[in-house]
C-alpha cells in the first residue's frame, strides 16, 4: 500500500447527506404533479407520457476531474415507493463515464420529506478508502444540488443562491457515513481509541467529517461499534442491523436545519457590511457616486425581503423536527446504545427557537439599516437636484429680465435710410425719435424701469431668495 491510504471502509460503505431547504407545505404535491405530468412528450428534458420518470439537465461537467471525465451525463429520477402528502422518495440513476479507482455508483436514492429535510443515500459497492470516500462524498455534494435545482422553484434556487453567496450548488449538507468495518492498510480492524491517537487518522477523518469535536466520539456501550463526529458528519462503525443508523439519522436532520440557520446568520452579517460600505461610500464620495449606490441599496433591499420568509419556514419546520426527536423514545434508545450525539444534538437543538426569533429580528432590522441608507443617499440626490433647480431657475429669470431689454435694442438698431429704387439718397427721417434730443436717457431710463420692476415681481414671489 502507498503512504496515502491509511483506513479502508469494508463491505459495503453507505453515504447519507442531509440538508434542510425551505420546501413550504405544498411542495411534495406540487412535485407530484410534476413528476407524473402527462403533458410532455419529449424524452429529454421532460416527462415521458404515462411514465414516473423525470430526466434532468446534464451533470457532472466539472467536480472532481481526477475522478470523473468531463462527459455529459443525465440523471433520471423515479419516484420509489408509494409517495404520501408529506414524503416522497425517489431514485436517481446517475448515466456518468468513470475513471480512477472510486467509482461513483449510479443509484442515488433521495428522500423529500414535509419538513424541509432532505436526504440523499448510496451504497458504494466494494471496499473503499476512507480517502476515496470524501471524493466522492464531495461529488455527491455537487451533484444532489444539481437534481434538486431541477425540482426546486425559481424563488426557491434564487433563496439558496442568496444564503450561500451565490455557490448553492455547494452548500453545506451534513455527511452521515456508515460501515460494517474499518480496517487499516493491513486489513486489521481500527478501534475509537486507536483511531484518534494515531495523528495520520485524524487527518483523514477531518476531510471526511472537517474538524472532529471534542466530545463527539464514543463506544457504544454493547462492544458492537462507535461513531466520530465532526463539524460537516459523523463517521459510524456498526454491524449490519443496529438501531444506531436511523437514530443517527435523525441528529443529521438537526444539525442540517442548524447548518442552514448558521449560513442565514452569516448572510445577514454580510449584508450588514455591505450597508455599512455603502454608508461609507455616501461620506467619501457623497453624490459623485449617487447612482451605483441606489443600485446596491436595491439589490441588498431585494435580497432581505427574500430573507425575510425563511425564519417562518424555519420556525414551523423545527417544530416538526422537535416533534420527531422527542417521540418513539429516541433519547431513551440512544442512551441504551450509548450515542451520546443524540442527547446533545437535541439539547443544541433546543435553543433553536430563540436563535430564530433572533435571525427574524436581525433581517428586520436590516431592512431598517438598508431603508436608513437610502433615505440619506436620497436625501443627498434631493439636495443636488435642489441645487440645479434652484441654478436653473435664477437662469431663466435672468433670461426673462434680459429679453425685453434686448428687444429694445434690437429694435433701436434698426436704422435704415429712406432711399429710391433708383438709389438716390432722400432722407434719415425713417425710425420716430431718432433725433430726438433726449431719445437716449429715455431709452435707457425705460429699460431701467422693466428691469427693476421684473427683480421686484420675482422678489415679491419669493424666486430670488426669502423676501
Amino acid at each position: 500500500m502507498g503512504n496515502k491510504n491509511y483506513l479502508f471502509l469494508d463491505g459495503h460503505p453507505r453515504v447519507l447527506l442531509t440538508e434542510w431547504v425551505p420546501l413550504g407545505v405544498e411542495f411534495i404535491p406540487q412535485l407530484l404533479r410534476k413528476l407524473r405530468c402527462p403533458a410532455a412528450t419529449s424524452a429529454k428534458g421532460g416527462i415521458s407520457t404515462g411514465t414516473e420518470y423525470y430526466l434532468t439537465s446534464t451533470i457532472d461537467e466539472e467536480p472532481n476531474r481526477a475522478l470523473i471525465e468531463g462527459v455529459d451525463s443525465e440523471v433520471m429520477l423515479k419516484v420509489a415507493g408509494t409517495p404520501q402528502r408529506d414524503r416522497v422518495m425517489l431514485e436517481a440513476v446517475i448515466s456518468i463515464r468513470e475513471t480512477g479507482s472510486a467509482e461513483q455508483d449510479e443509484s442515488v436514492g433521495i428522500d423529500i420529506t414535509r419538513d424541509g429535510v432532505i436526504h440523499y443515500g448510496m451504497e458504494l459497492s466494494r471496499k473503499r478508502s476512507l480517502d476515496d470516500v470524501t471524493r466522492v462524498v464531495a461529488d455527491l455534494v455537487e451533484d444532489s444540488s444539481r437534481i434538486m435545482d431541477t425540482l426546486l422553484s425559481s424563488y426557491q434556487r434564487q433563496l439558496l443562491e442568496i444564503v450561500f453567496c451565490q455557490e448553492s450548488r455547494h452548500r453545506d449538507k451534513h455527511c452521515l457515513v456508515i460501515v460494517d468495518r474499518l480496517i487499516d492498510s493491513e486489513g486489521f480492524p481500527c478501534a475509537l481509541d486507536k483511531l484518534l491517537v494515531q495523528r495520520e487518522y485524524r487527518a483523514e477523518l477531518s476531510q471526511l467529517l472537517g474538524d472532529l469535536t471534542p466530545d463527539g466520539s464514543a463506544s457504544f456501550e454493547s462492544g458492537t461499534g462507535f461513531y466520530v463526529s465532526g463539524e460537516h458528519g459523523t463517521l459510524l462503525v456498526c454491524p449490519d442491523g443496529s438501531e444506531a443508523p436511523q437514530l443517527l439519522k435523525r441528529v443529521s436532520s438537526i444539525m442540517a436545519t442548524m447548518s442552514f440557520l448558521d449560513n442565514v446568520s452569516a448572510r445577514v452579517s454580510s449584508c450588514w457590511d455591505q450597508v455599512r460600505r455603502q454608508q461609507e461610500r455616501i461620506k467619501t464620495h457623497g453624490i459623485a457616486d449617487i447612482m451605483g449606490i441606489q443600485t446596491e441599496l436595491s439589490g441588498l433591499s431585494a435580497d432581505q425581503g427574500l430573507l425575510l420568509s425563511v425564519p417562518a419556514h424555519l420556525k414551523r419546520d423545527t417544530e416538526a423536527i422537535d416533534q420527531m426527536m422527542r417521540g418513539d423514545e429516541v433519547e431513551a434508545r440512544a442512551g441504551k446504545l450509548g450515542i451520546g450525539l443524540v442527547r446533545e444534538s437535541v439539547d443544541a437543538f433546543a435553543s433553536n427557537a430563540e436563535r430564530i426569533d433572533d435571525t427574524r429580528q436581525s433581517i428586520e432590522t436590516l431592512g431598517h439599516g438598508i431603508e436608513n441608507v437610502r433615505v440619506l443617499a436620497n436625501s443627498l440626490s434631493q439636495q443636488e437636484t435642489y441645487k440645479i433647480n434652484r441654478l436653473m431657475n435664477i437662469l431663466t429669470i435672468v433670461s426673462v429680465i434680459v429679453l425685453p431689454l434686448t428687444l429694445i435694442t434690437g429694435i433701436y438698431g434698426m436704422n435704415f435710410a429712406r432711399v429710391t429704387p433708383d438709389g438716390q439718397f432722400v432722407s434719415f427721417h425713417n425710425m420716430p425719435e431718432l433725433y430726438w434730443q433726449y431719445g437716449y436717457y429715455v431709452v435707457l431710463g425705460v429699460m431701467a424701469f422693466i428691469a427693476l420692476s421684473l427683480s421686484f415681481v420675482f422678489w415679491r414671489k419669493g424666486l430670488l431668495g426669502a423676501r
